[in-house]
């Protein structure tokens, strides 16, 4: 009867006669009731969301009194996020346990142990702008006598100082303008494919320096039917890597209306960029130019505009006197939206008998795509 009791006390209640032994014997008990057993938690604890509780609490079935709060800590909601809980029984199993977790952050939740979170950590995935490598791809496609032919390079930059935001397209500048006396067409390749630093921008107020680096052995430019251009990388005049069609040059065919470019990666890591061809510059837009004199409003199917791409729109006329020799030639570049009427310095051209030998019409465009952190620039140039 007395093994859960101090024994002095037992006997001189015992010699008295008295039943209040009993009772003490039962209150002295683990399974007796726990009037504190969460007190280092319920009073003056602020919750993780903002409230603070101020309770006694009791544990009124009974049972367990001391073991029953065995995570007892509440967070505080500070930054050092330690947690303290402590209970305290009435008899042998009078205690103190104290829960820290010192991982320098606050949790959210009530329980330590049980890690329920109070704020979700963001995903700043493709939230982030940081661009670290610039890929360029130039593809053409040219009507010849005697069919097309098509053609392909890329070049693979890594960015050499920090960016204080993303990249966008250069601005198309100088459309619907024209010029009189162009010595030779400018819709070209040599002409029209530019360094990187000449189509596109850092979007925010940091100039953009990138450094040449190789993308691997080689770059494969296929389609669904298979490989359309095999890129193997040289050395340009500017000193940089670029990877070109080599002496196979040129191809006797259509670009296809879908590609995807790999490389096979080195400092310029691995990566596919997949590229629709824009619709075709309409035909019929050179004999449009050689009327001009009957109707100097050229019409043409535009482009459809989508983010981040750009398109433009370029036409070149030349006429050799046959009785002279004498040379005249015109060249406009257009904004790609379907109609352009040709200034008077132009009709005047017909007037005076301008009749135009040579006929070139080309479609220009670009197109920027982001791979993680890479920005992948396609320029397409295209001519009937």
């Amino acid at each position: 009867m007395c093994k859960n009791i101090n024994e002095s006390t037992c006997i001189r209640y015992l010699q008295g006669g008295l039943l209040l032994c009993a009772v003490l014997i039962v209150a002295g008990s683990s399974d007796g009731v726990n009037t504190n057993a969460n007190r280092g938690s319920a009073v003056g604890v602020e919750n993780g969301d903002g409230t603070s509780d101020e309770e006694s609490q009791t544990n009124g079935d009974g049972g367990d009194g001391a073991a029953s709060n065995s995570d007892a800590g509440q967070s505080s909601g500070s930054s050092s996020d330690v947690n303290t809980g402590s209970e305290t029984g009435t008899g042998t199993d009078t205690g103190t346990e104290t829960n820290t977790d010192n991982d320098g952050e606050a949790d959210g939740g009530t329980n330590s142990d049980n890690d329920a979170p109070g704020t979700d950590t963001p995903d700043f995935g493709e939230a982030n702008a940081a661009i670290d490598f610039i890929a360029l791809q130039f593809i053409s496609e040219h009507e010849v006598l005697r069919g097309y032919e098509s053609d392909a390079n890329a070049r693979y930059y890594k960015v050499a100082s920090a960016l204080d935001a993303s990249v966008t397209l250069q601005t198309m500048s100088v459309l619907d303008s024209c010029s009189i006396g162009s010595a030779q067409s400018t819709i070209t390749n040599e002409f029209l494919d530019l360094p990187i630093d000449h189509v596109i921008e850092s979007s925010g107020n940091s100039v953009l320096q990138v450094t040449s680096v190789s993308a691997g052995e080689a770059v494969e430019i296929a389609s669904t039917a298979g490989s359309h251009f095999a890129l193997s990388p040289v050395t340009n005049t500017a000193g940089d890597t670029e990877y070109t069609t080599g002496d196979s040059g040129a191809m006797p065919l259509l670009v296809p209306e879908q590609l995807t470019t790999t490389n096979t990666g080195n400092e310029f890591a691995m990566i596919s960029a997949q590229w629709t061809k824009p619709q075709a510059v309409n035909r019929e837009l050179r004999a449009a130019v050689r009327s001009v004199s009957e109707n100097p409003i050229l019409q043409w199917d535009a482009v459809q505009a989508v983010e981040n791409t750009q398109s433009r729109l370029h036409v070149y006329a030349g006429y050799i006197d046959e009785l002279t020799g004498d040379f005249q030639s015109f060249e406009c570049q257009l904004e790609d939206d379907g109609e352009f009427a040709l200034p008077e310095d132009i009709q005047a051209l017909y007037d005076d008998g301008f009749s135009a030998n040579f006929v070139s019409v080309g479609r220009y465009t670009r197109s920027l795509q982001f791979i993680d952190n890479t920005a992948f620039v396609s320029v397409f140039l295209q001519t009937r």
